[in-house]
């Protein structure tokens, strides 16, 4: 992992997305994203696209399983301004977070389209290769966003079969230094940070 990118990537998005408070409403969210009650769920949903300051209220979608490939967390519809997510992650507060975060990223990076491709297709040229190439950036912008603890919180997940999958496009040593880069940028102390992780975002951090 090179850390210098890690620094260059994350001061152009600073550069281009301005300040970002850190999100600090997470223990509210995971139980709004744990519950039952749709209207619960959008409610967090609501509470994350607000903090990341979309110029519109987005729709939120829920579909079940069938509509996504297997290791599709989310899809964030650009045209229609919409977030969906799998039936299959409803309920279990930090996977959806961590589908969530990155969608509404996509957004936020949609806002900014021309400048982000540019930068990427000065290095990329290779559809897959730019593709990837944005993805990781995506991941990043969730940090620069002030939701990186969200991101985290369900990178690793337990299937029902009792197998563990891994989601993302950030390595585990990027995710964590992305969170320490963001934190030392925003003068966040150790107490802060492990205040908003999950158990799953704090075993991440720890590198467990």
């Amino acid at each position: 992992m090179s850390q210098e990118r890690i620094v260059l990537e994350a001061a152009f998005l600073r550069g281009l997305l301005g300040p970002r408070p850190f999100f600090r409403d997470t223990r509210v969210l995971y139980a709004e994203l744990a519950s039952p009650d749709e209207t619960r769920i959008r409610q967090g949903i609501q509470r994350v696209v607000t903090h990341a300051r979309m110029p519109r209220v987005l729709d939120i979608d829920f579909h079940w399983d069938a509509t996504f490939e297997a290791h599709v967390g989310g899809l964030a519809e650009l045209g229609r301004s919409r977030i969906r997510l799998p039936m299959s992650i409803l309920g279990h507060s930090e996977r959806c977070a961590t589908a969530l975060a990155h969608e509404v990223a996509h957004h936020v990076i949609a806002l900014h389209w021309s400048t982000v491709t540019a930068r990427i297709l000065s290095r990329q040229r290779h559809p897959p290769a730019a593709m990837a190439e944005m993805e990781w950036l995506t991941d990043l912008t969730v940090f620069q966003l002030g939701l990186g603890a969200l991101l985290m919180s369900g990178v690793y997940a337990e299937e029902a079969d009792g197998t563990v999958s891994r989601g993302g496009y950030l390595k585990d040593d990027e995710l964590r230094y992305a969170l320490l880069d963001y934190a030392q940028q925003e003068r966040l102390s150790g107490a802060e940070l492990e205040q908003q992780l999950s158990p799953g975002g704090r075993r991440l951090m720890l590198g467990r």
